[in-house]
């Protein structure tokens, strides 16, 4: 969702001004946009599984191996 308000925002502002250019311009920063998010999101995930882990070895369990 966030990505698709930059996009249209960028395409309003863009697109008046600068033609085709300003819409490739959105584009390239919306993938951009999405590019960045999506690391964001494998960060969270690795960080939430590294924790997940450490919280079953404290307790004598052993960490579940996901393949």
């Amino acid at each position: 969702m966030v990505a698709a308000v930059v996009n249209v925002s960028l395409n309003l502002w863009l697109i008046p001004l600068y033609s085709w250019r300003g819409a490739a311009w959105a584009s390239v920063v919306t993938d951009g946009l999405l590019a960045l998010l999506v690391w964001c999101v494998v960060i969270w995930l690795y960080r939430a599984e590294q924790g997940a882990a450490q919280a079953g070895s404290v307790f004598g369990a052993p960490a579940e191996v996901k393949c």
